[in-house]
């Protein structure tokens, strides 16, 4: 999980991608204010509470610098959005569009696909990840076990396919082993960023 420090720091380089708008200035203050419950998304698409916060000028199509929700209900004024959630405890589930935003190194890493990300569970996605490479390992042990079977009938064609699922299986644990290790460092891991003065 994100630090406030990790956050506030998402938040204020956000800021400076566009024009200091009252309204957006006013949502990324509250916001701040708020850093605890904040949780950076890609997609708005399954969250019952969020805003969506765009200065994306390089666009075909016009869009809205804001689109705040509160438990389902939209609201596109900044505004009341943040009166209807001034005695709301819940999580705040925030989309930033900004030129650049698929790219950016300070923002891409620290996004969760939408609210029903498990990486917003981590006990569950590292059993989920365990239990794929127990499989993982099952499927390989039988490869492994009916490839050795097959030297002995020295059927070419089954020695290659039988190499297929060995090579598959072993990709498979390295990926899943991988993924596991970067939730781990996720979850552990300090803050990215040094304090800065005044937090």
């Amino acid at each position: 999980m994100l630090s406030r420090q990790e956050k506030w720091h998402i938040i204020r380089r956000f800021a400076a991608t566009g024009i200091q708008d009252p309204g957006r200035i006013a949502v990324l203050a509250f916001l701040a204010g708020r850093l605890e419950r904040v949780r950076f998304m890609r997609s708005l698409d399954f969250s019952e509470t969020g805003a969506l916060l765009s200065t994306r000028s390089l666009t075909l199509w016009p869009r809205p610098a804001f689109m705040g929700m509160v438990r389902g209900v939209s609201f596109p004024d900044p505004f009341l959005w943040m009166a209807a959630l001034v005695d709301d405890d819940g999580y705040i589930d925030v989309k930033l569009d900004f030129d650049g935003s698929e790219e950016a190194e300070w923002f891409v890493p620290h996004l969760y696909e939408d609210a029903r990300d498990p990486m917003l569970r981590p006990e569950v996605a590292e059993a989920e990840i365990k239990a794929s490479i127990d499989r993982a390992l099952d499927v390989y042990q039988a490869a492994k076990a009916r490839f050795e079977e097959a030297l002995h009938e020295a059927s070419p064609d089954l020695e290659e396919a039988y190499t297929f699922f060995l090579t598959m299986a072993k990709r498979d644990i390295e990926r899943l082993s991988h993924a596991l290790s970067q939730l781990k460092a996720r979850n552990a891991a300090p803050s990215a960023y040094p304090p800065e003065k005044g937090d």
